[in-house]
């Protein structure tokens, strides 16, 4: 059981510093940003995630873009790919409510160096009670589908689908989006349901990522869209790197007489 030992421990270390950094972030967190990780857009979900073991942290603030009476806000997210399908994220807020995202990508279909197709379901923004300071018709997404067709060769996807509002269950919006890698980074637009948001994701290490954004935050009860401007870092990293699968590991020689 050497294997199993080396295994369990490793793993065991990446879920200590996960849960470090994780701490961190629940000091202030806010519900609403944009940004979610890699398997969305800004608010949109997309159809692919990223490889088995894959974990993100992110951290960000956000101040209203000419609205000095807007709440300024600061918060986090973490994300961790369970397999190669299956993605799970949580949000804490400052009131120590959990907030949970499932994402699943249901079909996958790839054809060398050109394109590749992604379906996901999944929902977002799942928790007891009420995103505070949104009212109902502040669609927050919930339940959602979305297809992904990618142009391997141009660095460049385009994503289109559906979601619920959290918080009205009648309600249905279109999602829309695109991103593409450019020099400073990746670009990111998107149309959520409600309006038009844009952003920029930029590598400042292998582990380490920027991203600002522009885009509307709820509605205020006099029914005017708040512009907010969202900066950010995040975190990557594989709770499975450096694990040896355990068919590789040589078992202990059998002793000699």
């Amino acid at each position: 059981f050497i294997g199993d030992d080396r295994l369990m421990s490793m793993v065991l270390k990446k879920i200590k510093k996960g849960l470090f950094i994780a701490g961190l972030f629940s000091l202030g967190a806010s519900t609403v940003w944009a940004y979610q990780g890699p398997q969305y857009l800004l608010y949109m979900p997309k159809g692919f995630g990223p490889e088995r073991g894959h974990t993100e942290f992110g951290i960000s603030g956000e101040g209203a873009y000419r609205n000095k009476d807007a709440v300024q806000q600061a918060g986090g997210f973490f994300n961790i790919a369970l397999t190669d399908r299956l993605r799970y994220g949580l949000e804490v807020d400052s009131d120590s409510r959990v907030f949970h995202h499932v994402h699943a990508t249901i079909f996958s279909s790839k054809i060398p160096d050109r394109e590749e197709h992604n379906v996901a379901l999944g929902f977002s923004n799942a928790a007891w009670e009420q995103v505070p300071g949104l009212t109902p018709k502040n669609s927050v997404i919930g339940l959602f589908g979305v297809y992904t067709i990618s142009f391997n060769d141009r660095d460049f996807n385009f994503h289109v689908g559906a979601s619920g509002n959290q918080y009205e269950k009648s309600a249905l919006r279109t999602l829309v989006g695109a991103d593409k890698q450019t020099s400073v980074g990746r670009l990111m637009l998107e149309w959520d349901g409600i309006d038009f948001n844009i952003g920029l994701k930029t590598s400042v290490t292998k582990q380490f990522n920027t991203f600002i954004a522009y885009t509307p935050t709820a509605k205020s009860e006099t029914g005017s869209i708040h512009r907010f401007l969202r900066f950010g870092i995040t975190f990557t990293d594989s709770f499975l790197k450096g694990v040896a699968p355990v068919a590789n590991i040589p078992a202990p020689s059998a002793p000699t007489e």
